[in-house]
């Protein structure tokens, strides 16, 4: 039988940089066969930051690309919207046993961009300010919306481009996984993607210091 799907090819990268010891970036790239769900959940890439102090925020990142690939793939829920929410709903649970049973790891959390491949469409599951990209025809779009203080009075009017990018409270977060919160309630939008489409998923150690036009 002849297969008519375009190949996807993926790559990944990610780098501590010059000012912290830990890495809390967590990546991670998955297919259905690896969990053997016969290409019933399509690709799942993902990228989460994560926050606390030590290495608590690399555990929580870690945390949750785990969390997040195992309860997608292995989730009973019809439907790849419900099973990204409820993958992320276990990711959030397991964060905060963690954090219990280790005080040093009280209160740690996480971002998480999700990305679903499937056939011809894309599926984005967003909570915080890691972020996903399209890139068409040598354009750049923004398909995450930051979930952020900043963003919010951003799209309220009460701030302008320019003073959120210098904002105070640019880097404090609406809602995340784990950090003793309630739980998240992801943004999950859907669109249709082409041959020859590149989607990128970054953190804010990405676009923080470069432009859209560099990305």
């Amino acid at each position: 039988m002849k297969n008519d799907k375009p190949p996807v090819r993926a790559v990944a990268v990610s780098d501590a940089g010059r000012r912290r010891r830990h890495n809390e970036d967590s990546w991670s790239i998955t297919k259905s066969d690896e969990f053997g769900t016969l290409d019933k959940r399509g690709w799942l890439f993902q990228v989460a930051d994560g926050v606390g102090g030590a290495a608590a925020g690399e555990v929580a990142s870690k945390i949750t690309v785990s969390e997040m690939a195992r309860g997608y793939f292995t989730e009973s829920t019809d439907g790849v919207v419900g099973a990204l929410r409820s993958a992320i709903s276990g990711a959030h649970e397991k964060i905060l046993q963690t954090a219990g049973e280790n005080k040093d790891y009280q209160g740690m959390a996480s971002t998480l961009t999700a990305l679903v491949l499937m056939d011809s469409k894309a599926y984005i599951a967003q909570v915080g300010d890691s972020r996903a990209y399209l890139i068409r025809n040598r354009m750049i779009q923004q398909l995450t919306s930051d979930q952020t203080v900043t963003c919010n009075l951003l799209n309220r009017g009460e701030i302008t481009i320019a003073e959120a990018e210098h904002h105070p409270q640019r880097h404090i977060l609406l809602q995340a996984l784990g950090g003793g919160g309630s739980p998240p309630q992801p943004k999950i939008d859907e669109i249709e993607i082409c041959p020859g489409d590149r989607l990128l998923l970054c953190t804010d150690g990405l676009y923080n210091l470069v432009s859209d036009e560099e990305i």
